[in-house]
Order: structure tokens, then sequence, then C-alpha cells
């Protein structure tokens, strides 16, 4: 309230309580990061019950008070879907490298056998994975199969695939490159 952190590490239902302010004011409402959490990782809407609305995290200024007024705000965060590509190798000795890729973006770099992502933040909707060759890798020697846990698999041989999300979801997707034989 008004830029003063009013409670710490609030999670569901958690409140600050009516909070006094001076008459004639136009406080504003709002929050920041909690221990261990990334506001990016959310969308945030604030909503009050005299009509002041937001769609972000803050601070949203709730309008001039008069004495005896009492307005209460509520902050909604929802969970942005999260997506994480991890990359297998057969064999696991492979030198083969890989960039890995989270809706076109390369979110890893030479990723080698057990190379990862981590999970990232992805608007709800369709999100897609894949990869590209790495540095001294050729995918042409390789068979791949990308796997997205309950969203499916794609084809054989495809080196990335679309599926859906929503808020909430978290999708690990592991794509194996398995080495051609030579000849």
């Amino acid at each position: 309230v008004n830029g003063s952190t009013q409670a710490t590490d609030v999670g569901d239902g958690g409140t600050t309580g009516f909070v006094n302010v001076a008459v004639g004011s136009n406080p504003s409402v709002g929050e920041i990061a909690g221990t261990g959490t990334s506001l990016n990782d959310y969308e945030a809407s604030i909503s009050c019950d005299n009509t002041a609305n937001s769609n972000n995290s803050g601070p949203l200024s709730v309008g001039s008070l008069n004495a005896g007024d009492q307005v209460s705000c509520t902050i909604t965060n929802k969970r942005k879907p999260q997506v994480s590509v991890t990359k297998l190798l057969s064999p696991t000795a492979d030198p083969g490298r890989f960039d890995l890729q989270v809706n076109g973006q390369t979110r890893k770099e030479d990723a080698g056998n057990g190379g990862t992502t981590g999970f990232v933040s992805v608007d709800p909707g369709q999100v897609s994975v894949g990869e590209l060759a790495g540095a001294s890798t050729s995918l042409d020697d390789y068979d791949a199969q990308v796997t997205c846990g309950p969203k499916g698999t794609a084809s054989a041989g495809a080196t990335s695939f679309a599926f859906p999300v929503g808020y909430g979801d978290q999708v690990a997707c592991t794509i194996t490159n398995t080495r051609k034989t030579g000849t």
C-alpha cells in the first residue's frame, strides 16, 4: 500500500488487512515478488470494490478516499504455462551438440546429453519446441524423436513439436537423437 510492504511472502488468500491511509489521499496498491518468486511467471490483475482495476501487478491508484471509506482490492495471479526441453543422446557419449528451442527462440546452445533449457514461462495457447544443429553437428547424422509428456509425441524423425498449453501447465519435453549407423 502506497509503495510500502504490508505483508511479506503472501500465498493464496493472504491479506494485508485494512491499512489506514490519510483522508483525501489517493493511495495505491500493488505487489512485488516474494521469496523465490518471479512476477514474470504470472499474469496479474488487480480489482478493487470501488471499480479501480488494472491488468498488471501495480501500482494501481484506488482513487481519493474520504473519512470512513474502506476499499478492498484483490490481486489475482495466474501462473503462466512452463515448458522445458531436455536433450538425450544415444549413445550417451555421442559428441553431437544441439540448440534447444522454445517457440523458435534458442534457450540452450550446444546442449549435449542431459542438457536442458530448464522450465521457461510461455503465454497460454500454442507452443512449439524444437532443435537446431549446434557446433560441428549435422541433424542428418541422427534419427530424432520429440516427446512432451501428456501432450504427445511428434512423428518419427521430426525435430520440432507443437501443442497447446494453459495456465498452470508444466510440460517437460525430451528430444532424443540416436546416431545413425555408418556404412
